[in-house]
């Protein structure tokens, strides 16, 4: 946690420091992007930062104390008030994972996860507020693993029936299950809006930290994603 200075002020944030070969800084920011434009409760304030090592004493991550850097870069992003599942009820949280599974909020992160290829939802990166909204956390594993930059020709995993899909084929009956499959479908209509909206902040995000051939794949991963038909034809619903 640190204090970071925003311009309309200073916010409590989460700092994520990433190794800068791997995706996952690039994902966080993506996500959060995206999450934004698809109406999803995410941070409202985040931020690229660049952190000295000698600030970070102790807690510096062994690689960068192992290179000739004098900082790292990371991502900051603003505290949301409330707790995830994983606290809220450790052990039997099934009634919390059922709440979420009968709320809008469900089935648009249920989309979302599914169009970015992200299959960490897990009890620890969902939130739930006083109001009992609910809010999504940690992207880093977008387009299947914080990995993808390393793999050989940029490996994003097209994970099929990502963690909160599966989760719900699990516990919904088949009508509450269509339903649900129906809902992902209506929230996916801003899919591709909302690509639109960012596709150039995301591009110039992935070039400066991968190159060319890192942001183009990507682009154009999501924009396929995002069209229209794709969950439709994806989930066998018309």
């Amino acid at each position: 946690m640190a204090e970071i200075a925003f311009p309309d002020g200073i916010a409590p944030c989460f700092v994520k420091i990433f190794r800068p070969e791997t995706g996952g800084l690039v994902n966080e920011v993506i996500g959060w992007l995206l999450a934004r434009e698809c109406r999803l409760n995410v941070a409202a304030r985040a931020a690229i930062v660049e952190i000295p090592l000698n600030r970070l004493a102790s807690r510096a991550p062994a690689w960068a104390l192992n290179s000739s850097a004098h900082a790292v870069t990371a991502i900051a992003i603003e505290q949301i008030p409330g707790d995830p599942i994983s606290i809220i009820h450790a052990g039997a949280d099934d009634d919390l994972w059922d709440e979420l599974l009968t709320q809008i909020a469900g089935r648009r992160i249920a989309a979302f996860d599914e169009w970015t290829s992200n299959n960490d939802r897990h009890a620890g990166n969902l939130i739930r507020d006083s109001s009992r909204r609910w809010w999504a956390i940690d992207f880093s594993e977008l387009l299947g693993s914080h990995l993808w930059p390393v793999m050989r020709d940029f490996g994003i995993v097209d994970h099929q029936g990502t963690q909160l899909l599966a989760r719900a084929r699990k516990r919904l009956k088949d009508k509450d299950l269509r339903k649900f499959t129906s809902a992902m479908i209506g929230a996916a209509d801003h899919h591709q809006a909302s690509f639109k909206a960012c596709e150039k902040a995301i591009a110039d995000a992935i070039l400066q930290a991968h190159g060319p051939e890192a942001a183009n794949m990507v682009v154009s991963f999501l924009a396929q994603r995002a069209h229209r038909s794709w969950l439709p034809d994806r989930l066998k619903l018309i």
